[in-house]
């Protein structure tokens, strides 16, 4: 059987790029964007698709159960890719207001 890896490669990429970020810089954005006064507001289709897929990765019940080799995995990775790419687009929103009211306040 040939599985094309190329389709995991991105996924990999952005993976990547979420935990060389400190965990504690993705808790301080998601308190930010839930926490009212703050002045971060979270895009909320970024929002929502990073609770959905937290939601949908911690339940057992999966859309293709995870037993079926390979595919099963492959609704995962769709939902991993989905909400890795939601936390990347809000961390560079986080950090671009995190300067904005670091200099406000020089």
């Amino acid at each position: 059987r040939f599985v094309e890896y190329s389709k995991f490669v991105e996924p990999a990429r952005m993976l990547y790029g979420v935990w060389k970020t400190s965990p504690r810089e993705v808790y301080d954005m998601l308190k930010a964007a839930l926490t009212r006064g703050s002045g971060f507001k979270m895009k909320l289709k970024n929002l929502m698709e990073i609770l959905t897929a937290f939601m949908y990765l911690i339940v057992p019940n999966d859309l293709i159960p995870d037993a079926i080799p390979f595919i099963g995995l492959t609704d995962d990775m769709s939902v991993l890719k989905m909400a890795t790419k939601a936390v990347l687009d809000e961390l560079e929103r986080y950090r671009s207001f995190i300067n904005r009211t670091n200099s406000a306040a020089s």
